[in-house]
């Protein structure tokens, strides 16, 4: 079956089903954009989830999924159309996928170094990441102002210790992608600590643990920049399926923004044509 809706610039080209998951085949064309069985499975795979139980499970009527993926690849293209892509609310999130996914990446093959006949392997582990992390610090010459660091005290409700954890340039870690400044660290642990550390008796505690998980974080990040971990494919894969769904969300936000006001005869047309949606069943 061959089927063209020409006001939407769609083709539809539907051939024997396919079902095996190793096959990708063409499925719809949507100005120019090729759906595929891939994207299908995909699709169903969310329907499954979203009504486990429910009906709409059995997919009985496979031109409203056909229409779905039709929709919401028209509604792709006007996204990019705009370039919201390139808005932070789209470009961060995408960003920080792949830097969290590059790490995970960067441990797992630390984690997976070490033999599983090992004793105590889980801490064999831990031990062979810590040990990783140091190496780290010293191949990028990574600087830590001890001194410094134990002298900030995020307990203080004195104005002017508080006034300098937020605006001191002091530099607490010399880093290859940057400095860390008291105030720059201040900024971060704030995002940690939401409630604030003024009065709390393990403030200097809290403090360095938070510096450590900083230090450890940034120093993986950056080494998985330096080998272009983030360039593996299964990583960019999922960087443009979340990039799609956000493109997309931020789309349909800004196209229902419409002040629309039916008329009342176009409300009473509308009701008595769907009358039975509005009413309870006996």
């Amino acid at each position: 079956i061959a089927v063209a809706i020409t006001a939407m610039s769609v083709q539809i080209s539907m051939a024997q089903p396919i079902i095996s998951s190793d096959v990708v085949a063409p499925l719809i064309v949507v100005n120019g954009d090729t759906i595929t069985t891939k994207d299908l499975r995909l699709e169903l795979d969310i329907m499954i989830k979203m009504y486990p139980q429910s009906e709409e499970a059995k997919f009985s009527d496979p031109d409203k999924i056909l229409r779905r993926l039709m929709q919401n690849q028209m509604i792709l293209q006007e996204g990019y159309r705009m370039e919201i892509e390139k808005s932070s609310t789209v470009s961060n999130q995408v960003r920080d996928l792949i830097r969290t996914r590059s790490v995970v990446t960067l441990l797992d093959s630390v984690s997976l170094s070490v033999s599983a006949d090992s004793a105590s392997l889980k801490e064999a582990r831990k031990e062979a990441v810590r040990s990783y992390i140091e190496g780290l610090k010293t191949t990028h010459n990574v600087t830590v102002d001890s001194t410094l660091l134990k002298s900030l005290d995020y307990g203080s409700d004195d104005p002017e210790v508080q006034d300098y954890l937020r605006n001191s340039t002091d530099v607490l870690v010399t880093f290859p992608s940057g400095d860390l400044t008291v105030a720059r660290f201040s900024k971060f642990l704030r995002f940690k600590e939401f409630h604030g550390l003024v009065g709390k008796p393990d403030a200097a505690q809290r403090r360095d643990k938070t510096f450590d998980g900083w230090i450890s974080e940034a120093i993986l990040s950056y080494q998985a920049r330096v080998q272009k971990v983030g360039e593996d494919p299964v990583i960019q894969e999922a960087a443009r399926n979340m990039e799609h769904v956000l493109v997309r969300q931020e789309t349909i936000g800004i196209l229902i923004q419409s002040s629309y006001e039916p008329q009342e005869d176009e409300i009473e047309k509308y009701y008595k044509e769907n009358q039975a949606d509005y009413m309870l069943p006996a």
